[in-house]
């Protein structure tokens, strides 16, 4: 046997950390949005809602134009763009002057026949008024409760009830 020594080196053993499991939820993790209250909310759906909306339509222009071949056609695109340009703008002009309508009668605003915007707000408040006088409660008439404190038919004399009591008249 060869005399060859044998040299072992030290071996270190690093603790082997475990990485703890995530928890995962069921639930979505909370946004900014969520944290908004309902009114808010449905404000910037409904803001969302109509960018997307002009988005939609700009690209939709941008296409006709681009289809395009003949200054006629070019000329009927243009006022097809008009056509709806103006559509849009009068709904964007009903959403802000009938603001605080409900959406039934919004609807009703969007219908009527007004063209200018003074129009528009006198039908506004015509309407509002017919809007805050259904959801507005009649104020209470006597709020006093209970028996009337002026009325002395109804007197209440503890003595003679004891009396009564006693001779067993009650």
């Amino acid at each position: 046997m060869a005399d060859t020594p044998e040299t072992t080196e030290p071996t270190t053993t690093e603790p082997t950390v475990t990485p703890e499991p995530v928890k995962q939820d069921d639930q979505k993790p909370k946004s900014a949005l969520d944290e908004l209250p309902e009114w808010a909310r449905k404000e910037l759906t409904d803001t969302r809602a109509e960018a997307a909306n002009y988005r939609t339509r700009l690209r939709e222009a941008e296409s006709r134009l681009a289809e395009a071949k003949t200054p006629e056609d070019v000329e009927r695109a243009v006022a097809d763009i008009k056509a709806t340009n103006e559509k849009l703008e009068r709904d964007l002009l009903v959403a802000t002057v009938g603001k605080g309508l409900p959406d039934d009668l919004l609807g009703l605003l969007g219908e009527s026949s007004a063209k200018t915007e003074d129009e528009l707000k006198a039908k506004a408040e015509t309407l509002r008024k017919y809007a805050s006088a259904n959801t507005t409660p009649p104020p209470p008439g006597d709020l006093s409760g209970g028996l009337d404190p002026s009325n002395k038919a109804d007197a209440f004399d503890p003595a003679e009830i004891a009396r009564r009591a006693r001779y067993g008249l009650l």
